[in-house]
C-alpha cells in the first residue's frame, strides 16, 4: 500500500494568468500558498483483475479505460496500468467545486504514488510537468498550471509561466516569523456553495480578448505582492491588493461572483478598509479567503458566524509519500 499526502492551496494574486490562452501569448504569474490541509491518495494492489476507485462514489471495472473519473483514468493511462489496482482518494476539507486546487492535488499525488509503487523516485518539477500534461492534454481540462506546481512544491512560491511553456519557480525567502505573521492574518471560510470550475474557466477563456488589460493588471500585481511580502513593508498592504485583485477577477466572467457572495464580501469589508479577499479558485462559491488584521478578526467572525472557518497554516513541503507498506511493486504495465 502506498499513501501520498498533497497540500491544498490558495492563490493570493495572479490566478487566471496561468491559463494557456493567456500565458502562451503574454506569460503569466501567480503567487500561491500551500495549506496544511491535505488530499490523500491510496494505491494498493487488487486481489482480482479489476480496477476499483473509491471517491464520492465507487467504481469497479475490468479495465482502466472504463473509468468515469477523468484524472484517475488519465493517470493510469500515463503509467501504462490497466488493471489489478485499487485507488482511494480522501481529503481534510470539502474539495469538489470548492476552489482549493483539489483536482490537481489528486493528479500530483496519484502520479507520485504510482511512481513509488513502481519503485521510482520523481522530482517536484517533473511531477508538476507531468501532472499538467495529464490534466490538460490527456484529461482535456480547461485549466492552467498553478495548481499542479504548488501541489508538487508546497510552501509559498511565485510561479512565472513563460510563453515557451517553461515555468520558473521562486520560493518566497521568508523568515519563520514572517510566514507565521502572514498566516495569522489570513482567514478561510467555507461558503457551502459549490460550482463547476470548468464552466467558469471556459467562460473566462471566451472573454479573454476584452479582458486583456485586466489580465495584464492581475499579472503585474504579483510583482507588487512579492515586493510587499518579501520586503520590509507592512503586510497590511496585502489586504488592499487582494481587494483590488478581487475586483479585477470579477470582470473576467459573470459566474465568478453572485449576489450572495457580493453581499457577504461587502459586509466583511465594512468592518475595515484593511480587509481584502477573494473567492478561491475559479470563483462562484467554495472557500472565501480573507486578509484580516488580528484586531478585526473577532468582528469578522461575528459577521460570518454561520460559515465554518478553517485555520490557515502553511505546508512547507509539497506532495510526499507518507506510507509504503505492501507486498511487491506494481509492474509498469499489465
Amino acid at each position: 500500500m502506498i499513501i501520498s499526502m498533497v497540500p491544498l492551496r490558495v492563490s493570493l494574486v495572479g490566478g487566471g494568468t496561468d491559463l494557456p490562452d493567456y500565458a502562451t501569448r503574454y506569460g503569466g504569474a501567480v503567487l500561491s500558498l500551500a495549506l496544511d490541509s491535505y488530499v490523500y491518495v491510496v494505491v494498493k494492489p487488487m486481489f482480482d483483475e479489476n480496477v476499483k476507485v473509491r471517491y464520492s462514489i465507487v467504481e469497479n471495472v475490468s479495465h482502466a479505460d472504463q473509468l468515469k473519473h477523468d484524472i484517475v483514468r488519465s493517470c493510469l493511462k500515463f503509467h501504462g496500468i490497466h488493471n489489478k489496482i485499487e485507488i482511494i482518494t480522501t481529503a481534510d476539507l470539502p474539495t469538489e467545486g470548492t476552489g482549493l486546487g483539489s483536482s490537481s492535488a489528486i493528479t500530483v499525488g496519484l502520479l507520485q504514488a504510482l511512481y513509488t509503487y513502481k519503485g521510482e523516485a520523481v522530482s517536484p518539477d517533473r511531477l508538476a510537468q507531468e501532472a499538467c500534461h495529464v490534466e490538460i492534454e490527456l484529461a482535456g481540462s480547461p485549466i492552467g498550471k498553478q495548481d499542479q506546481y504548488i501541489a508538487a512544491y508546497g510552501g509559498i512560491n511565485r510561479f512565472d509561466f513563460h510563453p515557451d511553456d517553461t515555468v520558473t519557480v521562486t520560493p518566497a525567502p521568508l523568515s519563520p516569523a514572517r510566514r507565521a505573521e502572514l498566516c495569522q492574518r489570513l482567514m478561510l471560510f467555507y461558503t457551502g456553495q459549490t460550482r463547476s470550475a470548468k464552466e467558469i474557466l471556459r467562460e473566462q477563456a471566451a472573454n479573454q480578448e476584452r479582458n486583456l488589460e485586466t489580465l495584464h493588471q492581475m499579472k503585474a500585481s504579483v510583482a507588487t505582492a512579492w515586493e510587499i511580502l518579501t520586503g520590509a513593508r507592512g503586510l497590511d498592504e496585502i489586504g488592499t491588493l487582494l481587494d483590488q485583485a478581487w475586483q479585477w477577477k470579477r470582470r473576467l466572467a459573470g459566474s465568478i461572483s453572485n449576489p450572495w457572495i457580493d453581499r457577504t464580501y461587502d459586509a466583511v469589508r465594512g468592518v475595515s478598509d484593511a480587509i481584502g479577499g477573494k473567492i478561491c479558485g475559479a470563483g462562484g462559491g467554495g472557500f472565501l479567503l480573507l486578509y484580516v488584521p488580528p484586531e478585526h478578526q473577532p468582528r469578522v467572525r461575528e459577521v460570518l458566524h454561520d460559515l465554518p472557518e478553517v485555520r490557515v497554516g502553511l505546508s512547507p513541503a509539497g506532495s510526499r509519500v507518507i506510507i509504503v507498506n505492501g507486498r511487491g511493486m506494481l509492474p509498469a504495465s499489465h
